[in-house]
């Protein structure tokens, strides 16, 4: 049986089909999206002197 009969082989890291047509990019660019957005929110609370200390 396979898992994702709809899906060609090879298809890991693209954009996947929803049940209703949408796209939805692969986990591992929303992985990268979050740590982007972390990273930048850190730098910038850094700058504005709003940085909680890193043990906390």
């Amino acid at each position: 049986m396979q898992l994702a009969p709809d899906l060609p082989a090879g298809a890991v890291g693209r954009a996947r089909q929803t049940k209703n047509g949408s796209q939805k990019p692969p986990f591992s660019h929303v992985v990268q999206q979050l740590a982007q957005a972390n990273d930048y929110l850190s730098r910038a609370t850094d700058r504005a002197g709003l940085a909680l200390p890193r043990n906390a």
